[in-house]
């Protein structure tokens, strides 16, 4: 897996997490008293700072009332949704085309 790839992810696992302890209502200190992970360390992980090990998320999902493969679905789910809202934003600026007026009132042709 590339750097890049696998910081997308870490940055993903986090607001997927993040996103799971603010529907709980939960302050970072009570998911980490429920996942016997330190406030700390799940700070960084949900700021896409640290890499969670396969043991820590599963701690971290336990805490959530969610197993391992919950957490890392719902993950999944949020990385494709991004990538999908950026193929149709792609899809829409290829597929639109324009016009625009520079400054000096001179008309270009552009993709929007």
């Amino acid at each position: 897996m590339k750097l890049m790839d696998r910081n997308l992810f870490r940055k993903f696992l986090g607001e997927v997490i993040r996103a799971q302890r603010h529907i709980k209502g939960w302050t970072l200190h009570q998911l980490s008293e429920m996942s016997v992970v330190s406030t700390t360390y799940l700070s960084e992980i949900e700021r896409g700072e640290k890499d969670a090990s396969s043991e820590i998320m599963n701690c971290v999902a336990r805490g959530l009332d969610l197993t391992l493969v919950e957490l890392l679905q719902k993950t999944i789910e949020r990385i494709n949704l991004v990538y999908e809202v950026d193929q149709l934003e792609l899809f829409a600026n290829t597929a639109s085309f324009g016009s625009k007026t520079t400054r000096k009132g001179t008309k270009i042709s552009t993709l929007h």
